[in-house]
């Protein structure tokens, strides 16, 4: 629900026993040093069913003149065949 989700990170609500701590963290680092992330993690839905999600982040380009803040579109695919939806997020 939008109440259990405010003040955590996508990570928090997604990741679980069968998510790859490595591949996540170097999603983080590519964003850091790419503005690019495209990966594939096995991430839990709320009710504790597995799937594979196809996770593609980038930088939206600002100009640093006017504007100090940072913002970034994903987009995840559950690519484990249960579900074919795509849903995007900012």
């Amino acid at each position: 629900s939008r109440d259990e989700a405010i003040g955590c990170n996508i990570g928090s609500l997604l990741q679980g026993p069968e998510t790859d701590v490595e591949s996540a963290n170097e999603m983080v680092r590519s964003l850091q040093k790419n503005g690019y992330s495209d990966t594939v993690l096995t991430n839990y839905a709320k009710n504790g069913r597995s799937f594979e999600n196809h996770i593609q982040i980038g930088m939206i380009p600002r100009d640093t003149s006017t504007s100090n803040d940072l913002y970034f579109v994903g987009v995840l695919h559950d690519i484990s065949g249960s579900n074919n939806e795509t849903v995007a997020i900012m």
